[in-house]
């Protein structure tokens, strides 16, 4: 589920255009997000929360209508996402409610992610369209990795997991690392009398 949430929060940027378009005037804090999970890559579409005729088929949980409740009540700091999930052979629809970020304009990029220095799949709305999307944890620490390319990059060890583990517990270190010998330059510069205003 939090994975659902961060995918939300990637493609902010648009959804809130693909809500403008297929929703125009209605406040966000009255559109739920579908995300559809049955397909590479995810495609995401909108609902209304308010007026959910949608939401009461079979393959609905019996909470969609107390979650409707509570994100109404939330004055869009909540959003209610419908997954739809594969299971067996069949589809399952999994209703949950994740909190809302506003987006963060430095973090944009075009549609597909451009901008950024690696490939990394993006969702697309249920017409096809490619969605813009912005940058999030997972792109920084693959940015700050230097890893361009995670899929290859992760199959060239035997052990993909622990390889990314010690990637990542090297570069923490390295920063800290940095960090000390920045700390002791400016103690160095505060002693020589540098940094006085």
């Amino acid at each position: 589920m939090i994975m659902a949430a961060q995918e939300v929060r990637r493609h902010m940027p648009g959804l809130l255009k693909l809500a403008a378009r297929d929703f125009p005037g209605v406040p966000r804090k009255h559109l739920g997000y579908i995300i559809d999970c049955t397909s590479v890559p995810l495609k995401f579409s909108h609902f209304r929360i308010d007026n959910d005729v949608d939401g009461e088929g079979p393959t609905q949980s019996h909470a969609r209508p107390e979650l409707r409740r509570m994100v109404m009540k939330s004055e869009g700091k909540a959003a209610l996402i419908s997954l739809r999930l594969l299971q067996g052979t069949g589809c399952q629809e999994r209703d949950i409610i994740v909190e809302v970020l506003e987006d963060d304009p430095r973090t944009a990029r075009g549609p597909g992610g451009g901008g950024v220095r690696f490939p990394r799949m993006v969702g697309r709305d249920f017409k096809g369209n490619v969605l813009e999307t912005r940058a999030d944890a997972v792109d920084y620490m693959l940015s700050a990795l230097d890893i361009r390319d995670p899929v290859s990059w992760l199959t060239e060890s035997p052990t993909p997991v622990k390889h990314l583990c010690d990637r990542i517990d090297q570069y923490t270190k390295d920063q800290q690392e940095i960090g000390g010998v920045i700390s002791s330059l400016l103690a160095q510069a505060e002693e020589m009398g540098f940094l006085e205003d």
